[in-house]
């Protein structure tokens, strides 16, 4: 019976392939990792020690070196205290196809079970996302997404405001709609700004992605008809340029925000805060900037009318001060005094007069 099938890749270093059987003469079980590098077609091989009665008692395809735990349990038997162990394929060493393995147990073994599932036992391996055919490779082939240790994963969002974390697994298919795909960091923060279809607000919201489940999709925005996402940024402070409309007279305003400042991190599936109280006509990502000390504070545009009215103003205002500046100060006209009646005044005193 065909246990597995696939396509040969010549001298493939990453496919293991983790074995266990039952030998035929003795009965031992032995376990065994192995790479399959070079075969000649039509041509079969024995994994095991060839002899009448062998039969496979477990075994997996791991395309990038995975290695699980596995739990063993035997028929009863008179000499055994313990029927049942763990075995890591970790522990064991990756050898040739024709090697023999090492002994798992001389005694008859009823099931063997995946406890644990396996995380890559091999080097770092580079990934590169090939937008056209929309798989993962390790050719060189498109967009860079890193190096990948075992339990390394994949983020994904799409333009629907879905995401998804999947492994690095090469037979990967990824949709059409995908606007983001990167190598998953858990600590990374990220900033969204959606359209709420049922309050039709603009919101924007910070989060990580640390409580994602492998393959499991989730929705980073309201599934209200008439929401969608505007966009997303991975950028410590993200700044766009809003275009708005204010009061009821209308009056266009372009203003720039940013997003760092308006809200902190919550959860992924906060709806976040109200963008702005006013109607928004179109919102532009403009900068990202991955330094986390603080930006200077966007200024809002004003209009050429309102600045050419400060300048009539101001112009105004310094020609009133130089014509105050420029106007002649007048003389104060002297008045003389004349004493009508000379005779009638008597100085007493120091020569004042006398108040009564």
């Amino acid at each position: 019976d065909i246990m597995h099938a696939a396509i040969f890749k010549k001298n493939d270093e990453r496919t293991v392939y983790n074995y266990i059987y039952k030998d035929g003469e003795t009965g031992t079980a032995f376990i065994k990792r192995f790479f399959v590098q070079g075969i000649t077609r039509d041509k079969e091989y024995d994994m095991t020690k060839g002899t009448k009665g062998t039969k496979t008692l477990y075994f997996t395809h791991n395309p990038n070196g995975e290695a699980e735990v596995i739990n063993v349990q035997l028929k009863p038997h008179t000499k055994l205290k313990k029927l049942t162990f763990d075995l890591d394929f970790a522990e064991v060493a990756i050898k040739g196809r024709s090697s023999q393995g090492n002994v798992v147990t001389k005694y008859p073994v009823k099931k063997i079970m995946l406890k644990t599932k396996g995380v890559s036992t091999l080097a770092g391996r580079k990934i590169w996302y090939d937008d056209v055919l929309k798989r993962l490779n390790v050719d060189s082939r498109g967009t860079f997404l890193g190096e990948f240790d075992g339990e390394d994963k994949i983020l994904k969002v799409l333009s629907n405001g879905v995401c998804e974390i999947t492994s690095f697994d090469l037979t990967n298919h990824f949709e059409d709609k995908m606007i983001r795909i990167e190598k998953y960091n858990p600590d990374q923060i990220y900033t969204v700004v959606h359209y709420e279809g049922k309050l039709k607000n603009y919101f924007v919201k910070r989060f990580t992605f640390e409580s994602l489940v492998l393959d499991k999709p989730i929705s980073l925005i309201s599934e209200e008809h008439g929401s969608k996402m505007i966009l997303i940024s991975a950028a410590a402070q993200p700044v766009i340029k809003v275009e708005l409309s204010k009061g009821k007279a209308h009056l266009p305003e372009t203003t720039e925000l940013n997003l760092a400042d308006l809200i902190d991190v919550k959860g992924i599936k906060a709806q976040g805060n109200r963008l702005s109280p006013h109607d928004i006509k179109s919102i532009e990502l403009l900068t990202e900037h991955d330094d986390e000390e603080d930006v200077p504070d966007p200024v809002a545009e004003v209009s050429l009318k309102e600045v050419i009215s400060e300048e009539h103003q101001s112009e105004a205002a310094e020609k009133e001060i130089s014509q105050k500046e420029k106007k002649p100060v007048q003389a104060t006209k002297k008045i003389e005094l004349e004493i009508t009646n000379p005779n009638e005044v008597e100085i007493k005193g120091k020569g004042q007069l006398p108040l009564f």
